[in-house]
């Protein structure tokens, strides 16, 4: 293809150029489009795991993690089918590495405020906390995700 580019014409070239750069962003078009129910489902998940610390088995124990485990892969297994692609880190711009800090700030503010709530008050209180904090939180940062994404595609 790139031997035979002396015989295009330059909208044709401009046309291959675009086409590369569609594919360049496919993976973050693809994670904008996923459907925010996702965050509620994953906070259901870390809910249940961080409840489990209040009662005193070890089955429960086990049955949290198993639930946190299969819940969490069954999230990203349903966003990798329905994507087809990925994104890839080598393709985040400068502003969408910013809101991913802010994303990662937000969940360690979160996640310090849960174990904290947990050991003061009891776990049940810290699950109802987390699962707010990571539903709202991850919608949150989605939709400002979905905003930049925009932003570069209309670019």
């Amino acid at each position: 293809m790139v031997s035979n580019m002396e015989n295009k014409t330059v909208s044709e070239v401009q046309e291959m150029l675009d086409q590369v750069g569609d594919s360049r962003n496919a993976g973050l078009v693809a994670a904008a489009r996923d459907p925010l129910w996702l965050w509620p489902v994953v906070g259901v998940c870390v809910a249940a795991f961080i409840a489990s610390f209040e009662v005193k088995s070890t089955v429960v124990s086990i049955a949290a993690i198993l639930l946190y485990c299969v819940g969490i892969g069954g999230v990203v297994g349903y966003a990798a089918r329905r994507r087809g692609v990925q994104p890839t880190l080598s393709s985040w711009t400068p502003a969408l590495k910013r809101e991913f800090v802010y994303y990662l700030i937000g969940a360690f503010v979160v996640a310090g405020s849960v174990v904290g709530l947990g050991f003061a008050t009891n776990f049940y209180i810290a699950a109802v906390v987390a699962f707010f904090g990571v539903s709202i939180g991850g919608i949150w940062y989605h939709k400002r995700w979905r905003n930049v994404v925009n932003e570069i595609v209309a670019a």
